[in-house]
């Protein structure tokens, strides 16, 4: 037999009281204009997403039953590092 429905009831509970883990992402991006006459150029590209590479947290799981792993945090919101390099030559 299954337990009755969970309906939480949150009566006069101020606004934004749940929160999740702290959210830092960093990206950077460096460019260099590079001339090779007066009409042509070379732009150098490097964009850094992630740059320090810091582990984001999903929030925690907020679904009580059947889930064996309410409360927990069981993944991540965002990837590793990644860096990216570009040439591009314009006439």
């Amino acid at each position: 037999m299954l337990p009755p429905a969970f309906t939480p009831d949150w009566g006069q509970l101020g606004r934004n009281i749940i929160r999740g883990p702290k959210q830092i992402n960093t990206d950077f991006s460096i460019m260099k204009f590079i001339p090779v006459t007066e009409s042509q150029r070379v732009e150098f590209r490097a964009e850094f997403f992630n740059l320090f590479n810091n582990v984001n947290f999903a929030n925690p799981v907020s679904i009580i039953y059947p889930s064996s792993n309410f409360g927990s945090i069981v993944s991540t919101t965002t990837g590793p590092r990644v860096i990216q390099f570009a040439l591009k030559y314009a006439f």
